[in-house]
């Protein structure tokens, strides 16, 4: 599956520093908007009581009253702290980071690096414009340094997805290697995609000092 149809759903969710952003398409009947944050949120609701939430609808003026409603409709029904519109510049250092097991059908986008604390079930798709760090299972689709970084990394404990993106190559069914308890690492090497076992690779081991990712 390519990212561009991951790009184009009416509402995404992303992390934005300790909270959440929500973007979304204002041009969308209210319904639909609502339906398809109650899909995203459904399987996350160990995430928002008491969270904030950020509304980004792009550059697009006005409507203040959808956000309005939207922003009523996730404080009653997830609990839903504060909810405020996007303005000002963006993070380029957003990074989210979720526990849980995400099932087919979530799909999940980190402005930069994802974390996941727990496993990414087939049919469930995780994006990042940086690394994609699962500590758990991979068995999902996963597409790292979106849309052309191809210094992105994968790191998983159990690393068996059925998909994989790192920049603009992608591989399907990627082997892993024959020991299926130690953390692997995908990374891109003259053009391709390989897989290593994390231990043995040390690829970061090898830097003389610290570099920020």
């Amino acid at each position: 599956m390519k990212t561009t149809a991951h790009e184009n759903t009416p509402v995404r969710l992303k992390g934005m520093g300790k909270g959440l952003c929500v973007t979304l398409n204002p041009l969308e009947p209210i319904e639909y908007l609502k339906e398809e944050m109650s899909r995203l949120f459904k399987d996350l609701r160990h995430l928002t009581p008491n969270a904030g939430i950020v509304i980004d609808i792009g550059k697009q003026d006005g409507y203040d009253d959808v956000i309005q409603e939207l922003s009523e409709f996730l404080k009653e029904n997830f609990g839903i702290a504060s909810v405020s519109r996007m303005s000002g510049k963006r993070s380029e250092s957003e990074t989210l980071m979720l526990s849980g097991r995400m099932r087919s059908g979530q799909k999940i986008k980190a402005k930069k690096h994802l974390i996941l604390l727990g496993d990414l079930n087939p049919g469930a798709e995780v994006f990042a414009g940086g690394d994609i760090l699962i500590i758990g299972s991979c068995r999902g689709i996963v597409a790292a340094g979106q849309p052309d970084n191809k210094d992105a990394i994968v790191l998983a404990l159990d690393f068996r997805p059925t998909q994989i993106q790192i920049g603009t190559l992608m591989a399907a069914g990627v082997p892993s290697s024959p020991n299926q308890k130690q953390p692997e690492i995908a990374y891109v090497d003259n053009g391709v995609i390989v897989v290593e076992n994390y231990v043995e690779a040390n690829l970061f081991g090898r830097l003389t000092s610290l570099e920020i990712r």
